[in-house]
Formats: structure tokens, sequence, C-alpha cells
């Protein structure tokens, strides 16, 4: 590095100063490049085997083979996530994907947060696909309509506005409020 530079190396290891910032308009990648990405501006990677893809612009991946498409999207965690929706979030598991705007899923695996601003915490197969709908986690449950929420348990829907499953299994909340 040149004298003046504001980052000083010693063999492997290379320190910045710390009374300077850097800026990355394009985005900064942490190990391998996946080729068949289209990266998004400014998005940030951390690629062990080349097969994340931050293709939304501000977009975050970590993990292995993560997907963050939409606008601020974050696929942080866990294998073959997908985040879709502009500013949703996947926080780790496998297969599971938030395509809501401003949807979540905290990990388990086969999740969905499909509504806006809706949210699937864990399990495995569940599916939020209402608005402002939530599946805490069990296997198998669905909460469809706006504002429905399923605890837990299997195979549980919340099909009414408002409606909400405790637990247990194959039960349905279809009524509204």
């Amino acid at each position: 590095m040149d004298q003046d530079s504001s980052i000083r190396c010693n063999g492997t290891l290379c320190v910045a100063d710390k009374n300077v910032r850097y800026q990355f308009p394009k985005g900064v990648t942490v190990g391998a490049i996946n080729k068949s990405c289209t990266y998004g501006d400014a998005t940030f990677s951390v690629d062990w085997d080349g097969t994340n893809c931050p293709s939304g612009i501000g977009a975050v991946t970590f993990g292995s083979g993560n997907v963050a498409s939409g606008k601020s999207s974050s696929a942080v965690g866990g294998k073959s996530n997908k985040a879709s929706g502009n500013e949703s979030s996947v926080s780790g598991g496998f297969q599971n994907e938030a395509s809501g705007l401003h949807s979540s899923i905290s990990g388990g695996q086969g999740n969905k947060a499909r509504g806006t601003e809706s949210s699937v915490s864990g399990g495995y197969g569940n599916d939020a696909s209402g608005n402002n709908a939530s599946v805490s986690g069990g296997q198998n449950n669905e909460a469809s309509e706006n504002n429905a929420s399923v605890s837990g348990g299997n195979k549980n829907k919340a099909s009414g506005s408002w409606a909400t499953v405790s637990g247990g299994t194959h039960n349905e909340a279809s009524g509204d409020f």
C-alpha cells in the first residue's frame, strides 16, 4: 500500500485507519462471488461457497444459497432461503421464503410469509398469507386472512379476519373477529 494510504498492511493482515470512513456504492462481498447472480447496488454478502445472491438494492445475504431480491431485504442465515418482498427478511432456517412487503421469517423449514407485514416464527411448512397474519410455529399451519394468527400445533387454519387458533391439530377459525 501507498505510504499515504489509510490502510496499513503487515503480512496478511491489513488494518484501516479508525478515523476514515469507506464507501462502496456497488457493495461488499466477503468470500466468494456468485457468478450467476446479478448483484444489486449497495449490497453486502458473506458468502463462503459462492451461492448467495443479494440482487435487490440494499440487500444483505449471509449463509449459503440465500437470495435477497427485494429492495432492502435480507436473508442472513441458514440455507436456500429467499427474501423477495421489499424490506422482507429471513433470519435462518432452510427453504423459507418471505415474499410479502415487510414480511419476516425467523427460522424453521419450508415456511412462507406472503402477506404484507406477515410473519412466521418457525416450525415446518407454515404459511402466513394474510396481511398482518402470523404463525408462531408448529407444522403445516395457515393464517390466510388479514390479522389472523395460529400459535402452533399441526394443520390448523385461521381463515377469518382477526381469527386465532392457539394450537392442537386440524382446527379452523373461519369467522371474522
